[in-house]
């Protein structure tokens, strides 16, 4: 079955459209529907819950070809002890996590390297110092023989109401949607974003009162 895919590049996120400059990139490119829609359905399922959030970058390469399904176990393994040891330390409740797999050139000859960030409480979570310092340190334990790569200004906090904070991240995470080095064809998941429940909307006393005063005139 074809994944569908566009040049698309306007998202709401929190009743504000926001809007992906093409020219931060080096060339253009089709980005995978799927991928996006899911990490902003996250993002605005985590804002549901916190007034800020945490977002961070990182890259984990792997450094034999191995067996795709065996490196993403890895990935996977890795993700599962390092939200463990970061909602403990840091007394969270939400983790949220994305990552992609790719491959720059060569897809049967070169090692995949995975793209990831992660969407946690910025009230309780200010810098990235130790959560680098987890990170290689989980990723050396599940993967002795790779590698963490750690971007220019990986992190940053998002108030819920600062729109250009908001629309640099959608602006960084756009490109881990990008078609192109995504093995698309291979059987086994390119991609994994895990579920935010979001938070209902406050209901107001003077709602309450409402619904009660139109059940009694219903009810009569």
């Amino acid at each position: 079955m074809a994944i569908k895919q566009s040049m698309y590049d306007i998202f709401p996120v929190n009743k504000e459209l926001h809007f992906v400059d093409r020219a931060r990139f080096k060339y253009d490119f089709y980005i995978y529907n799927a991928i996006m829609t899911k990490m902003i359905k996250q993002m605005e399922n985590m804002f549901s819950n916190h007034n800020k959030l945490f977002f961070m970058r990182f890259d984990l390469h792997i450094h034999n070809l191995g067996n795709i399904e065996d490196n993403n176990l890895k990935v996977s393994d890795f993700v599962r002890r390092f939200q463990r040891k970061v909602k403990r330390d840091y007394k969270l409740k939400r983790f949220a996590f994305t990552w992609v797999r790719e491959r720059n050139t060569g897809l049967d000859t070169k090692p995949p390297h995975y793209h990831l960030y992660i969407l946690i409480d910025g009230n309780k979570v200010k810098n990235a110092t130790y959560l680098i310092n987890f990170i290689k340190d989980i990723w050396t334990e599940t993967y002795d023989r790779g590698t963490v790569h750690i971007p220019e200004n990986c992190y940053t906090l998002m108030p819920r109401n600062n729109y250009e904070k908001i629309n640099d991240v959608i602006n960084r995470i756009y490109y881990l949607a990008k078609v192109p080095t995504k093995d698309s064809e291979i059987k086994h998941h390119m991609y994994s974003i895990n579920s935010i429940i979001k938070r209902p909307p406050k209901t107001s006393p003077c709602d309450e009162k409402n619904i009660i005063k139109r059940t009694c005139i219903f009810s009569q």
